[in-house]
């Protein structure tokens, strides 16, 4: 919602402030016509004018945002997936009004929670020139992805503008309880720190500021009752009553076979008899 709100604002303040130039240049030229300004206070009046809409329009640009989405399109997941479930967040980039040449992307979250267990590239650059999307590393261990990114190249000239998905993680649920999916700047974090940048000229420079919106994963009500959760072997459980069953169906078999034998021997005795 945040992000849309901001697109349409950026382009109802755009046009507000062409309309207004428009009225600023009719009424100049009409009092410069008529002369009833003096010339030199009007060219004055202008410029300080022109200057205005000028810095009104350069801070009209929306700042950037990178978010975490769920399959829920928010950026929250509550009690929506149970031990040995996966899913796929997306990283979206919304930058309407500042050109993307390139950018980078990294994430920590609960180890004891969830589990990377893939990763890839969106389609934010899709069809254009790029130098190759470029993985970052997996540490399960320590519950955090290393930085991934990709970079336009020539025969691009400018970066890419709008909303996109940069990149999307996949992850394994391998417990219960609460995870933030976070996203951080950088610098200062080197390591795993989110990072836009965007093409002056022929630098590639970082775009300031930019907004991150983190992903927040919580899956606690879906907790067995009565504690922690932990893997359960159910063979192993089942190991005594198995073992069980297959002794009272021997003792049955033997109890069959004795029967017989029983009144075998015993319809033999009564025909010797007779």
């Amino acid at each position: 919602m945040l992000k849309t709100e901001l697109m349409v604002y950026g382009e109802f303040f755009h046009l507000h402030i062409l309309f207004e130039t428009l009225i600023f240049y009719v009424a100049a030229f009409v009092f410069w016509e008529k002369e009833k300004m003096n010339r030199k206070a009007l060219l004055v009046f202008f410029i300080l004018a022109s200057s205005t809409l000028f810095v009104a329009h350069v801070k009209a640009q929306a700042t950037p945002t990178v978010s975490v989405i769920f399959p829920n399109n928010t950026n929250s997941s509550l009690n929506e997936y149970r031990v040995g479930q996966t899913f796929r967040v997306n990283i979206v980039v919304n930058s309407p009004d500042i050109g993307v040449w390139s950018w980078q992307v990294g994430i920590y979250f609960n180890k004891d929670i969830l589990e990377c267990t893939n990763l890839g590239e969106g389609n934010f650059f899709s069809g254009k020139y790029t130098l190759g999307f470029i993985a970052g590393t997996m540490h399960n261990d320590l519950g955090y992805v290393t930085i991934s990114g990709d970079s336009l190249r020539e025969p691009e000239t400018t970066g890419v503008k709008g909303s996109g998905v940069l990149m999307w993680f996949e992850f394994r649920v391998k417990g219960y309880g609460p995870s933030l999916l976070n996203l951080t700047l950088s610098p200062p974090d080197l390591t795993c720190g989110t990072k836009l940048n965007q093409r002056v000229n022929n630098d590639v420079v970082p775009i300031s500021p930019i907004t991150l919106y983190d992903g927040t994963f919580n899956n606690s009500g879906l907790a067995p009752v009565g504690g922690s959760w932990s893997p359960v072997d159910k063979i192993t459980l089942l190991a005594p009553y198995i073992g069980i069953s297959i002794a009272l169906i021997a003792l049955m078999f033997i109890t069959v076979v004795y029967i017989r034998r029983a009144r075998h021997e015993k319809e033999k005795q009564q025909a010797v008899k007779h």
